[in-house]
């Protein structure tokens, strides 16, 4: 896994309290732009997103709200672990495809198994569409990002 507090430093990564998604950026006027040079995992204008953790299946059963404020990192998979640093009860277990790029295996110790018990991370947008995956997804600002624990369920 890549390490994330170099990524943050040279990102200028800022997290913001727990206020709701505001519509403007107003609040993220003194983030500083990061050097594309250094940082090829950031863009130029800060975004608020909201993650979503949900999982009603296994145990331990939670449903946790982490909210990133002025993010300049561009993937989702860049702000998952700018919300695992910064909130301990977030943790993660990825593994990485060539082709295909990070798949999430496991969110807070409870991990999707398809070929065991057919349940995954689906990963919705705030739509509740499918998302191209942690790797390739950039959510827009205001974005809210649910990884939802599900089973397919054969008759």
């Amino acid at each position: 896994m890549v390490h994330t507090s170099l990524l943050i430093l040279l990102c200028f990564g800022i997290l913001g309290n727990t206020r709701g998604v505001e519509d403007d950026r107003s609040s993220c006027q003194n983030v500083q732009t990061p050097d594309q040079r250094r940082c090829h995992v950031c863009q130029d204008a800060p975004r608020d997103v909201t993650l979503i953790i949900r999982n009603v299946l296994k145990r331990p059963f939670f449903e946790e709200e982490i909210k990133i404020n002025c993010t300049r990192y561009q993937t989702l998979f860049y702000i998952m672990q700018q919300a695992a640093e910064a909130n301990t009860a977030f943790q993660f277990k990825v593994t990485y495809f060539k082709r295909f790029g990070f798949f999430v295996n496991e969110i807070n110790n409870v991990g999707g198994n398809y070929f065991l018990d057919q349940t995954w991370w689906e990963i919705l947008d705030k739509n509740m569409t499918f998302t191209p995956g942690v790797s390739s997804y950039i959510p827009p600002h205001g974005e809210i990002v649910t990884f939802n624990l599900t089973a397919t369920r054969h008759h």
